[in-house]
């Protein structure tokens, strides 16, 4: 098994905030990991300054020859989006063996060093951290769940009722080489279906444990990734709206994750800066009485929802076993070492 985690930076295009955060990115990981600049490019190609910023470590793939080296098709016809954007990571694993994929999309920022980010990875031996994990009962609604196949008999990883299923959030998250070669063997066996609910799903029941990123520490705040007025309640790590650079700077918590980013401004680790390189004042961390009510004074206190939806899960673990019942086994075996 490799003993180096590589660190994957997604993007579809590029420009001078996308570089500044690539660059931090890769300064403040290289003690830790590898970093790549993974590029779709029309043709194949990238600009040179995604070539420059990369220093040669940049993987380039175009949709259509992505689906057709992998050997097996998307999802709908559009290509990575909706529902594949993990394709790139199986090609790369391909390629190049780590112990762990950390994949970051250009729009995610991030309100502290890197480093502390893997670091705090490193607390786990998941094959999957992610955020907004969700069984099926949490979110019934949620319009991804039936874009699930297999052929019959299917893998023991793939459960045919649908309330075994799970979902997660994956603007940002670390997969494990195992978990990769997990999901690649059900692509080539026939499997398909969204990768936010194919990806948790599969490697829970395969007994790799998938937990949540704020089960490491609060690496981000708000309990619901769609939008939604009550703005106590919505995550700084979520699908819609965009995250403004007023909101950044108002309620700014250090070691925060933030998606998505779509403007032309980044964090360089002290001070927002803009693509022109114009750079901003210290964000203030707000009070108190300022923080949203879903972070208590040790971080994310998931909300029992009034409106039915059941208390976000941090963690799953092996199949059959709760986190609890991984937790103790874990503890009687550091007690009863021999």
């Amino acid at each position: 098994m490799p003993g180096r985690d590589a660190v994957l930076y997604l993007a579809h295009a590029w420009s001078p905030a996308r570089a500044l955060r690539f660059d931090r990115l890769r300064r403040q990981t290289a003690a830790l990991a590898d970093c790549h600049l993974l590029y779709q490019g029309a043709g194949g190609e990238a600009p040179e300054g995604a070539r420059e910023a990369a220093a040669g470590a940049i993987h380039v793939f175009q949709a259509a020859a992505l689906a057709a080296r992998l050997g097996y098709g998307y999802l709908r016809p559009s290509g990575l989006v909706p529902g594949c954007a993990h394709y790139p990571v199986i090609d790369f694993s391909r390629r190049h063996a780590y112990r762990h994929y950390w994949l970051i999309e250009s729009d995610v920022e991030f309100s502290g060093d890197w480093a502390t980010l893997l670091r705090a990875g490193d607390a786990s031996p998941a094959g999957l951290l992610a955020s907004h994990l969700r069984r099926h009962r949490d979110a019934p609604d949620w319009v991804w769940w039936s874009s699930f196949r297999a052929p019959v008999p299917a893998d023991p990883a793939i459960p045919r009722r649908i309330g075994k299923r799970r979902k997660a959030f994956l603007p940002v998250y670390r997969i494990s080489l195992d978990a990769v070669r997990l999901i690649d063997r059900l692509h080539r066996q026939g499997c398909a279906g969204h990768y936010e609910m194919l990806l948790p799903t599969a490697i829970f029941h395969a007994g790799l444990g998938v937990v949540d990123l704020n089960a490491l520490a609060a690496l981000y705040r708000g309990t619901e990734q769609d939008p939604l007025p009550d703005t106590a309640r919505r995550s700084t790590l979520r699908w819609r709206p965009e995250v403004s650079l007023d909101e950044f700077e108002r309620n700014f918590a250090a070691d925060t994750i933030y998606h998505p980013v779509k403007a032309e401004w980044t964090f360089d680790g002290a001070r927002v800066v803009d693509g022109a390189g114009k750079v901003g004042a210290p964000p203030q961390t707000p009070s108190r009485a300022c923080v949203p009510r879903t972070t208590g004074p040790r971080g994310p206190r998931p909300l029992n929802l009034s409106n039915g939806l059941q208390r976000p899960c941090l963690c799953w673990g092996s199949r059959g076993q709760s986190p609890l019942a991984l937790l103790l086994r874990a503890m009687r075996r550091m007690i009863f070492r021999p």
